[in-house]
């Protein structure tokens, strides 16, 4: 999570190229800044298309401690995470280490020192918070078509590893599952 401070300082730095470029890229400049910055598209329009600028207020101590990840961590761990096509926080704490000495040992990429050790320190419940706002904006695994009932799951009973009988003839237990990936219309695919 950004400060406000510097989310203000990135948004200076785009103010003055905002107002000299074209509507397209104008859209493309509040899409980014609207990514990195968590802010609405109508606050960010209003602060880069007026006069209106932020004032130096002195910043008020934050209780706790200082953050320890910044925009450069969130940007890494974004990429390692899809790159690895969207894991789960914990195996992406697990395959940190091996997926940043493979992107340099391969030449993808080349760390700072201190950067690379932060982000080996990063914990699962970290990766969670830096992820938080990306997880919400994207679907990674397509959509869902069973929704939760609870007048189901009291009458479904939950099986130990002992409650199984599979040895008798005619077992048979089947899980349905819907593998449609972006859209939920089926497989059948019309030609023409």
């Amino acid at each position: 999570m950004l400060l406000m401070a510097t989310k203000r300082q990135i948004i200076c730095r785009s103010k003055t190229k905002y107002l000299r470029v074209s509507k397209r890229e104008k859209s493309q400049i509040l899409t980014a800044l609207e990514e990195t910055t968590g802010l609405t598209r109508g606050h960010l329009i209003r602060i880069l298309s007026s006069q209106y600028a932020y004032t130096e207020k002195a910043v008020r101590k934050r209780r706790g401690r200082k953050p320890l990840y910044g925009l450069v961590h969130k940007q890494l761990l974004t990429e390692i995470w899809e790159l690895l096509n969207y894991p789960s926080s914990r195996r992406l704490e697990a395959a940190m280490p091996a997926v940043l000495d493979n992107l340099e040992r391969t030449g993808h990429k080349t760390f700072d020192p201190v950067l690379k050790e932060e982000m080996l320190r990063l914990s699962h419940g970290t990766m969670d918070k830096l992820l938080a706002h990306d997880r919400k904006t994207i679907k990674p695994f397509g959509f869902a078509t069973t929704k939760p009932g609870l007048l189901l799951k009291s009458q479904i009973p939950v099986r130990r590893g002992t409650d199984w009988d599979d040895r008798r003839p005619g077992f048979v237990e089947i899980d349905l599952v819907a593998h449609c990936g972006s859209t939920t219309r089926g497989g059948i695919h019309q030609h023409s």
